[in-house]
């Protein structure tokens, strides 16, 4: 019962560590520091804490802990994995060796008995990808609310106005200057801290050289490609053929977007199409043609008021 109580106690603390945003880094070189660590992986995100722990049942070697403030940061820093540290190219990863050990044993009295079936272990691997996903699409969420839409603004609008003006409520992490499908010249800013996003989008309106700028909740990301590269899954070997099909059930979109990526493929390499294809012009080039039929009124009315 003591033996089943500690066990127990082992797996709710490393659970704990694991929603803690932890990144776990192995294969560290004996002189490896607190500070050498912070040094290497300051830039995903902020560190809370940084832990040393020695492996289980070997005392002479030891991992990293880090406890980052946000989701984010182990997805970046998971991307450093391989980086030389001391000379000693590291391991980082979101599995807990000590819970993994724990699960080892637990693994090996259990086989000794009666081994898992292969639907147990796909739904426990199929959990923890689920898991992954519910933090990237938090983190996803977290700079959306970060993020204002700035509509009003000129044509000619530089984004280093656009970083002046914002600088003035709060740090700004970054931005973009784009075109909307009618026309309209917007902005998108992202902030380093959400409140400051929430009291501007509050305050909506201001005024800005003869401009009322309208500051509203954004519907995407400043970079979207960065936040798509943090929803992306790995299929671990563990999943077999039925887990990978219960899988892709759930992704139902990628198909959708996967066809679109064939369909712009195919209308810039015609060769690729399939002989009972259609090359008819895709909704890209429809939008460019409303866009430039936009600006060519503006022109004509620019020139009529002149």
């Amino acid at each position: 019962v003591t033996s089943l109580l500690e066990s127990c106690q082992l797996c709710a603390l490393c659970a704990m560590a694991y929603l803690a945003n932890s990144l776990f880094v192995r294969n560290l070189s004996p002189q490896v520091s607190e500070t050498i660590v912070r040094e290497v992986f300051s830039s995903c995100d902020e560190i809370v804490k940084v832990i040393f722990k020695p492996y289980p049942n070997n005392e002479t070697q030891f991992f990293a802990q880090i406890d980052f403030k946000t989701s984010a940061g182990v997805s970046e820093g998971s991307k450093l994995s391989g980086t030389k540290i001391l000379g000693v190219a590291c391991m980082c990863g979101v599995i807990d060796p000590i819970r993994q050990a724990e699960q080892n044993r637990q693994a090996t009295v259990a086989s000794a008995t009666a081994a898992p079936t292969e639907e147990e272990t796909a739904a426990e691997e199929f959990e923890m990808q689920a898991e992954h996903v519910r933090k990237a699409k938090e983190a996803a969420e977290e700079l959306r609310l970060r993020t204002c839409h700035i509509a009003g603004l000129a044509e000619d609008t530089k984004e280093e106005s656009i970083r002046q003006l914002c600088q003035t409520f709060g740090e700004v992490e970054t931005l973009r200057i784009d075109t909307a499908a009618d026309g309209q010249t917007f902005g998108l800013v992202e902030f380093k801290e959400t409140k400051v996003a929430h009291v501007i989008k509050m305050q909506r309106s201001f005024m800005v050289d003869d401009r009322v700028l309208v500051f509203t909740e954004a519907k995407s990301h400043v970079d979207n490609a960065k936040v798509e590269e943090m929803t992306v899954q790995f299929q671990a070997p563990i999943i077999d053929a039925m887990n990978m099909r219960s899988v892709l059930a759930q992704q139902v979109p990628l198909a959708e977007k996967l066809a679109k990526v064939k369909a712009a493929a195919t209308e810039i390499m015609p060769g690729m199409a399939s002989p009972g294809e259609a090359k008819e012009p895709t909704k890209v080039k429809e939008k460019e043609k409303k866009e430039k039929k936009l600006k060519d009124k503006k022109e004509k009315k620019r020139k009529k008021r002149k």
